[in-house]
């Protein structure tokens, strides 16, 4: 899809919102308790982030029907590579910083397991509840990368929807619909799990590109 500017101040938007979301949490005094309730609110700013990963990457398979003259395919391959290089390559010098600094300032994690290690090397820490504490934020990549491993799929749902039916534009409604749904049910799921005392597997869901579908 073309470059579309406009996103790039949208991504600076939600950047600056998840910014002071996480210096709210750490800095506001209980004498700051009603900025610190807006502030903490910046963590809208994920929901943005997702929702201009969908409207980026799965927009191509609804504008397509509209163009039926358009015989382009999508080469998976490369979309694959170019994903992990926008992620990948930023997030282990991030993830390689957190374990320096662990290994020689004793912080309360320090450098973990192997286990730990490879799940966040991996991106699986939303899936598997893993954390350290300096790199907590980066629960939303797991969610992300989730969500990338899965546009193939749901390109190919929403292309076949289309082809079968004769009212493009209703079928790609129908499609969002569903997901929507799904995302609502996957966290109403999630509190339920919660009060029945499973918080591990309620967190899991709750956090995961499922209990997020209602945001893609």
């Amino acid at each position: 899809m073309e470059h579309v500017r406009l996103v790039d101040s949208l991504r600076g938007v939600a950047a600056a919102l998840v910014l002071v979301s996480h210096v709210a949490f750490f800095f506001v005094s209980a004498a700051s308790v009603v900025f610190g309730m807006w502030a903490v609110r910046g963590n809208s700013g994920v929901a943005i982030f997702f929702v201009l990963s969908a409207f980026l990457l799965v927009s191509p398979a609804y504008i397509q029907p509209f163009n039926p003259s358009d015989s382009r395919t999508r080469d998976w391959g490369s979309y694959a590579i170019r994903r992990a290089a926008r992620i990948l390559p930023a997030y282990w010098l991030a993830f390689a910083a957190v374990l320096i600094v662990g290994a020689l300032a004793a912080t309360p994690d320090g450098v973990g397991n192997l286990r730990k290690v490879l799940i966040h090397l991996f991106v699986g820490q939303a899936l598997f509840l893993e954390q350290y504490q300096a790199f907590s934020q980066t629960w939303s990549l797991t969610t992300e990368v989730t969500f990338y491993l899965l546009v193939p799929v749901i390109s190919w749902w929403i292309l076949r929807s289309s082809r079968r039916s004769t009212h493009v534009l209703r079928s790609g409604l129908r499609a969002l619909g569903v997901v929507t749904v799904l995302g609502l049910m996957a966290q109403a799921a999630a509190l339920a799990i919660s009060e029945s005392g499973h918080a591990t597997a309620a967190a899991a869901l709750g956090t995961s590109a499922l209990g997020h579908a209602a945001w893609f």
